[in-house]
């Protein structure tokens, strides 16, 4: 049995993770899940949020290299 799983499944991870994974401290998240720049939450219980890891991934990779951001 693969520990891999199906490329057609979307995992999700907790906050903490989507912080580990953007460097993006929970302020910042947050603002940006408000003006709709970031991937909304998905709710897993009554106090608890994750993010589909397609969707941080996707976000992730629009990101602009250091370089390409104009002075």
């Amino acid at each position: 049995m693969s520990s891999q799983s199906p490329p057609d499944r979307d995992g999700i991870s907790r906050m903490r993770a989507v912080i580990r994974r953007t460097g993006l401290s929970k302020n910042s998240l947050s603002r940006l899940i408000k003006i709709g720049a970031f991937p909304s939450p998905v709710r897993l219980s009554r106090h608890c949020i994750g993010f589909r890891d397609s969707e941080v991934d996707h976000w992730i990779a629009t990101r602009p290299r250091a370089k390409e951001i104009p002075k």
